[in-house]
């Protein structure tokens, strides 16, 4: 330290030969030696400490992680929502598993199994899932697969349209028709050819969609689940439900299943609460449905009074058109309402005053209509569950007709149409349109 506190540096330059240069390494080399030699003979750090400074100055892959993604499987097509789930054997315990889609973050997972749920959208291509697995002291390991497509060959014309067409003579169901005894008309009055034609078999996706709002409590709520259960107990091994339970939010939804005993068990712990938002719900129910195969339908269980959506039935109907879910209502009549000769209700809301609602209301009835389905009135809690049971029978009697608008335009207009049966004593029933 030189006067006045500073530091001083003296570089001194030497200049060595052969001999001397090898002397310098020679006394570098004896340092190093000296320093293993201290190194060795230094307090031992305890144990665990000790494992644990190693352990976390190797990669995650050197202490033995093993990362492999279980879910999707590689290859296969994914469309909606999957699991994304990874198997990890690892010596240290892990924080999380962290879940990317295309680039994109999906979610943390921070307990085992290490799954995820998560929606990929419906558009038919393939997916990079990727898993990043990190344990507690830090260290990564990393998984990831690729989903597959449809191809070319196995995908589908999505300008078919399909009708389910329900005949009845006298109230009853009439079977046995045969292809050419069904004839399309479409709005400028041509006849549209049938292409593909079936009876009842095909498998049903349905949400059943049950109001569970304040005035539900009690006896309604219990007459609605068994209404539930003698439909559930009407399906196939290849049909496939969702229960739904709103008021003005999602109380309690299954997903779909063809698990009766799962559904069953979900039915016993729901209570009723909150306001009525039929239009939210319905939209929500469309769109649940819309991914789905087959026979898609909605069960409406409610008095159709709606008090708390924020989206307006035009949005709705809209909507249905472009689905080709059919909606069924098991409306809950008031029986003073239904005895002064019926009609829209008349009440006021926050949201909309006595005119609008009934315009709520009115649209709601034509989107069932338009659907296909139609509306079963419910006069008694002790007549749910015969519903529920006659909206399932008829599905199992329906027509399919399919069919390629001769002259689609692709505007996305609504189009009218009408099916005719040959015989003037049936009653016809089905979608009332397409959008092109």
């Amino acid at each position: 330290m030189a006067a006045g506190g500073k530091e001083r540096t003296t570089i001194v330059k030497v200049q060595l030969g052969d001999r001397g240069r090898h002397a310098l390494v020679g006394f570098i080399v004896g340092l190093g030696a000296a320093g293993l030699a201290l190194a060795a003979t230094a307090p031992a750090a305890s144990g665990a400490a000790a494992g644990q400074a190693s352990a976390a100055a190797r990669p995650a892959a050197q202490r033995g992680m093993q990362i492999q993604m279980v879910s999707p499987p590689s290859g296969t097509p994914a469309f909606g929502e999957v699991d994304l789930a990874v198997k990890v054997k690892s010596p240290v315990p892990l924080k999380w598993v962290d879940y990317y889609v295309d680039g994109q973050r999906a979610g943390r997972v921070e307990a085992p199994p290490w799954k995820l749920r998560f929606d990929v959208g419906q558009s038919n291509a393939g997916h990079q899932v990727r898993a990043i697995a990190e344990d507690v002291l830090g260290g990564k390991g990393e998984a990831l697969v690729k989903t597959g497509s449809i191809a070319s060959d196995m995908s589908f014309d999505v300008r078919l349209q399909q009708l389910f067409v329900s005949v009845t003579n006298a109230g009853q169901a009439v079977q046995g028709l045969g292809q050419g005894d069904f004839e399309i008309v479409n709005d400028e009055g041509d006849r549209e050819s049938i292409t593909t034609f079936g009876g009842g078999d095909l498998p049903i996706s349905s949400v059943l969609l049950l109001d569970s709002s304040e005035s539900m409590k009690g006896e309604p709520l219990k007459a609605a689940l068994a209404g539930v259960r003698a439909f559930v107990d009407r399906t196939r091994a290849d049909d496939e439900t969702m229960v739904a339970f709103f008021s003005d939010r999602i109380l309690a939804a299954t997903t779909f299943t063809k698990d009766d005993q799962a559904l069953q068990q979900a039915l016993g712990e729901v209570k009723a609460a909150g306001g009525t938002a039929v239009n939210d719900h319905l939209y929500y129910a469309l769109n649940r449905l819309q991914p789905r195969l087959g026979r898609r339908v909605i069960v409406l269980l409610s008095d159709g009074l709606d008090v708390s959506s924020s989206i307006d039935m035009e949005q709705v109907l809209a909507r249905a058109r472009r689905s080709q879910a059919m909606i069924y209502w098991l409306r809950l009549d008031d029986p003073a309402a239904a005895a002064a000769g019926g009609g829209a209700p008349k009440y006021a809301s926050i949201w909309r005053g006595y005119d609008d609602n009934a315009r709520q209301y009115g649209l709601l009835e034509q989107a069932v209509t338009e659907s296909g389905g139609r509306i079963l009135k419910i006069r008694q809690l002790g007549e749910i569950d015969d519903a529920f049971r006659q909206v399932i029978d008829e599905l199992r009697q329906q027509y399919v007709l399919g069919f390629q608008p001769r002259d689609a335009r692709g505007r996305g207009n609504w189009r009218p149409l009408r099916v005719r049966v040959r015989g003037d004593e049936f009653a016809v029933r089905t979608r009332a349109g397409f959008v092109d």
